[in-house]
């Protein structure tokens, strides 16, 4: 009877060994990386719905970019979230955003389009640039290359990987207030 407790303790601490080296690689990504999943490969993408992030709802205003900007999500409806963003600098409109949480079947994506000032889309008519979800942890949700985190009722926190034309990948952040709900 002794033997079979001490097989059965070996067995749980193997299978608790296995669910650490599992989870080590997006943790170990996520600390390399500071705030965003960046993978080289595909993981286990987290599968929630776009209710879990029902949190992003609201009207935020803050600063990025060297600028002022401004951020909005609609409350989900229809399995989908939709947003948009302006950047301002010197009181002019510098580009916008039209974005959604979509549920595929491989997990949530958030699809977005950049527009100039005049409204002329940078994405060719039928592309658009898609993070993946990967991780929602309470008010965090971590996709490749973005990462949002309601830090306060009231504060919002967005760090995006942004690969410029030279190449080179910046990190960049955004800090939030927010101004109302929808």
């Amino acid at each position: 009877m002794k033997k079979r407790f001490i097989l059965i303790d070996k067995a749980l601490a193997i299978i608790m060994l296995l669910t650490l080296v599992l989870e080590l690689p997006l943790w170990a990504q996520e600390m390399v990386h500071s705030r965003n999943a960046q993978l080289e490969k595909p993981v286990h993408y987290h599968k929630v719905s776009v209710h879990d992030l029902a949190w992003l709802e609201g009207s935020w205003t803050g600063t990025g970019l060297g600028g002022q900007c401004q951020e909005v999500w609609e409350k989900p409806t229809a399995n989908t979230m939709m947003g948009m963003f302006k950047l301002t600098k010197n009181d002019k409109p510098v580009f916008y955003e039209f974005f959604i949480l979509l549920e595929t079947p491989e997990g949530i994506e958030l699809r977005l389009k950049h527009f100039d000032p005049s409204l002329a889309g940078w994405e060719p008519k039928d592309e658009f640039v898609t993070f993946k979800l990967v991780k929602v942890a309470g008010q965090k949700a971590i996709f490749e290359g973005l990462t949002f985190e309601k830090t306060t009722e009231n504060e919002l926190h967005i760090f995006v990987d942004i690969k410029y034309n030279d190449g080179n990948t910046v990190k960049e952040f955004f800090k939030f207030q927010k101004k109302s709900k929808i």
